[in-house]
C-alpha cells in the first residue's frame, strides 16, 4: 500500500506558504494522505497546494474520504477544485452529503459505520472515532484501508478509541496504523479528550499488540502534530525511533507491507 503524507500537522499551523529551506517537520500543512495515488483522505485548505508541491496531478485523486468536517479536515473550495480536474467520488458522513452534492462533477457515496465499501483500489471500513464535530447529527470517523497485500488503521482525528471501535479491531489482524498524536509529548493539555498524544498512542498500541491485532515490529506512523504542543521534529523523531513510532512529515512517501 503505497502511503503519501501530503499534510501532517493539526488546525493551529498557519497556513502560510511552504519556503524551501524548511527542514522535515519545520512547517506542517493540515493532514491530509494519499493512498495508492487516488484516494485521498481529507481535503482541507493547504491539501491543493500540497499535491502540487509533491508533484500530484488533481486528475489523479478520484476519490476522497472525509473524516469529519472542522475545517482543518474539509474545505468546500479546495474539494470544487478537485472535481473540476477529472470527477470525484465523496464518501462522507449523511450530513455533509447535500451539500458536497451541490458542487459541479462530486458524486457522493454516504458512510456507513462499519460497512466495508470498495473505494478505488482499496476495501474501506468506517468505524466510529472518539472526536467532537461541528454539524447536527454528524459522526467523526477512522477508517480501516486494506488492498491485496496489507490492512492499515486510519486513526486521526480521535482520543481513546471507542469502546465498540475497539471490539471491532479485536477481530482484525492490522499491518500498520496511522495515529493522530495532537498533543504529542505535552502532559496536562485539554486537547487529550478529543486527540491522542504520544502517551495514549503507546498504551493504546501495547493493548492491540496484547490483543494481537498488532504485532510488535508493524509500523505506526504519527500524524496530526501540533504546532504548539510538540518538541522540535528532528530530536524527537530520533527519540521516538527506536520504539518503532515514526513521526510523519509532510512529503513522507512509504509503502505498507504485510507483517
Amino acid at each position: 500500500m503505497n502511503i503519501l503524507f501530503l499534510g501532517t500537522g493539526a488546525a493551529d499551523w498557519p497556513p502560510a506558504p511552504f519556503r524551501p529551506d524548511y527542514a522535515p517537520g519545520e512547517w506542517r500543512g493540515f493532514t491530509s494522505t494519499l493512498f495508492a495515488g487516488c484516494v485521498l483522505i481529507d481535503c482541507g485548505p493547504t491539501t491543493l497546494a500540497a499535491l502540487d508541491r509533491f508533484g500530484v496531478a488533481p486528475a489523479a485523486v478520484t476519490n476522497l474520504l472525509i473524516t469529519h468536517s472542522h475545517g482543518d479536515h474539509y474545505c468546500l473550495d479546495s474539494i470544487a477544485v478537485l472535481a473540476s480536474a477529472g470527477g470525484l467520488r465523496v464518501h462522507a458522513d449523511p450530513a455533509l452529503i447535500a451539500e458536497l452534492s451541490e458542487i459541479p462533477g462530486v458524486q457522493t457515496s454516504s458512510l456507513v459505520l462499519e460497512k466495508r465499501a470498495s473505494v478505488g483500489p482499496l476495501l474501506v471500513t468506517p468505524v466510529a472515532a472518539n472526536h467532537s464535530t461541528v454539524r447536527a447529527g454528524e459522526q467523526a470517523y477512522h477508517f480501516l484501508l486494506a488492498d491485496e497485500a496489507a490492512t492499515l488503521f486510519y486513526a486521526t482525528d480521535g482520543a481513546w478509541l471507542p469502546l465498540h471501535t475497539w471490539r471491532m479491531l479485536c477481530s482484525m489482524c492490522l499491518d500498520g496504523v496511522i495515529w493522530e498524536a495532537t498533543c504529542a509529548d505535552t502532559e496536562g493539555d485539554w486537547r487529550i479528550f478529543e486527540h491522542s498524544s504520544i502517551a495514549m498512542v503507546r498504551l493504546q498500541r501495547a493493548a492491540l499488540i496484547k490483543q494481537s491485532v498488532l504485532s510488535a515490529a508493524a509500523p505506526i506512523w504519527l500524524t496530526h502534530i501540533a504546532r504548539t504542543l510538540c518538541s522540535p521534529h528532528a530530536p524527537l523523531a530520533a527519540a521516538l525511533e527506536p520504539e518503532g513510532l515514526i513521526l510523519a512529515h509532510d512529503g513522507l512517501h512509504v509503502r505498507l507491507l504485510p507483517a
